[in-house]
């Protein structure tokens, strides 16, 4: 994901913030709807994949820059380590930001390696981890804008969207 798009989200779980803080806030829907409308004349790229399957031989886009994507499972089914195989795949050639909010220092470095391992290498350039399990959630989204605004990512893993939200029943 790059690094507009990774602002943005930012953005908007800040917006989400500052609206449960000041609850009933008005809102003008069909002003916003009307920007949401799809130009039937104006031709949208295609988004630059990040990941392929190359299980047949149409190579099947899975991530895409920009996009947001999710891994969703019962805890401990595995989704870290599916993850980690995919991010093995393309830290040779695309900048990962990983950001852990829920494993600790240990584990976080656990995956850390798996996913080097994985990837044949010893330490990767392109990818960077962080263990943010020790902040709340407010200190976590600053971190993270902190870290969008330094530098350009293109794949941004954020192991945890639980642990930056105020309230995990808010959807």
């Amino acid at each position: 994901m790059e690094s507009n798009a990774g602002l943005a989200i930012i953005d908007e779980l800040q917006r989400e913030a500052e609206a449960l803080a000041s609850a009933n806030t008005p809102k003008d829907w069909l002003a916003i709807a009307k920007q949401c409308v799809v130009s039937q004349t104006e031709y949208i790229e295609k988004p630059d994949t990040i990941c392929y399957l190359n299980h047949t031989a149409e190579p099947h886009s899975l991530l895409t820059r920009g996009s947001i994507s999710t891994f969703t499972g019962k805890a401990k089914a595995g989704k870290s380590s599916v993850l980690a195989l995919l991010i093995a795949d393309v830290i040779s050639s695309k900048k990962v930001l990983w950001l852990d909010t829920e494993q600790g220092e240990y584990y976080a470095s656990r995956t850390q390696h798996y996913v080097l391992t994985v990837a044949g290498l010893k330490t990767a350039e392109n990818l960077r981890f962080l263990d943010l399990r020790s902040f709340n959630p407010t200190a976590r989204i600053n971190i993270i804008e902190a870290l969008l605004n330094h530098e350009p990512w293109d794949l941004i893993v954020l192991d945890g969207l639980r642990d930056v939200v105020f309230d995990i029943n808010s959807s």
